[in-house]
């Protein structure tokens, strides 16, 4: 055998023992799954995530779907993204983004749930509400992880504008309006009630941008003139010709 056979019949058993050793390390108890860390939990527990994952400690590493667990774990109601990763080391990092409660409606049995930005129902319905603004004009919200109709978009869309996440107004920055309940009167219009008293009159869903902007600076230059007289009635239907009345 001349010394290029010799020298690649050598390279080929290397790599067929390695390939055998790495094969072996793979489904041997030293590559199995030691710990399952979860982070970004705020509503959901480690037992709806553990009984979702469809893995558990004493797996193995290299047989784990993690985009299939991904995928499950964002069927769940409360989910907006899970991302997991693993080392060789046997830990298994799940990194959870919870949806935000961004305001309340009404079930077909009249009683309240959760729903996110998006529009996405998160819960059952509650024996105690929190105080977010209430959402109503609207169709029964339907059972956890299902979406409201498309015309709840609007007004997800104004209490997002009207009552940002943050708790603080960041400098520079325009304060918060605290919102009570929206909804859409006979004309599909959008109506505001402000924990202020005042009744808003956003209109339909065209410039809410300019819209909710135009509300915001009222209310402003309301309180900076010192006119404490409410309620009031302030119509924005067309922002940049924003009208206040006594109600």
């Amino acid at each position: 055998m001349t010394t290029a056979k010799k020298r690649a019949a050598w390279t080929l058993g290397a790599l067929v023992a390695a390939s055998a050793a790495l094969a072996a390390l793979a489904f041997s108890p030293l590559a199995d799954v030691e710990r399952v860390d979860v982070v970004g939990l705020h509503h959901l527990t480690l037992d709806e995530v553990s009984d979702t994952l469809g893995f558990e400690p004493g797996d193995a590493l290299v047989r784990l779907d993690l985009g299939a667990a991904a995928a499950a774990l964002r069927g769940l109601p409360w989910v907006a993204d899970a991302r997991l990763t693993r080392t060789w080391r046997g830990v298994v990092t799940v990194a959870v983004t919870e949806h935000r409660p961004a305001a309340l409606t009404l079930r077909s049995d009249e009683r309240w749930v959760l729903v996110s930005a998006t529009g996405r129902v998160l819960t059952e319905p509650l024996a105690a509400p929190p105080a977010l603004p209430r959402l109503s004009g609207l169709r029964a919200a339907g059972k956890p992880g299902t979406h409201l109709e498309e015309h709840a978009d609007a007004l997800l869309a104004v209490v997002a504008a009207l009552a940002p996440a943050a708790p603080a107004t960041p400098p520079g920055g325009r304060p918060a309006v605290e919102v009570e309940s929206l909804w859409r009167d006979r004309r599909g219009d959008i109506r505001v009630n402000l924990a202020t008293g005042d009744l808003a009159t956003i209109g339909d869903d065209s410039e809410l941008p300019a819209k909710v902007a135009a509300l915001t600076t009222v209310l402003e230059r309301l309180e900076q003139a010192g006119d404490a007289a409410v309620p009031r009635e302030i119509d924005v239907s067309v922002p940049h010709l924003p009208v206040v009345r006594r109600r």
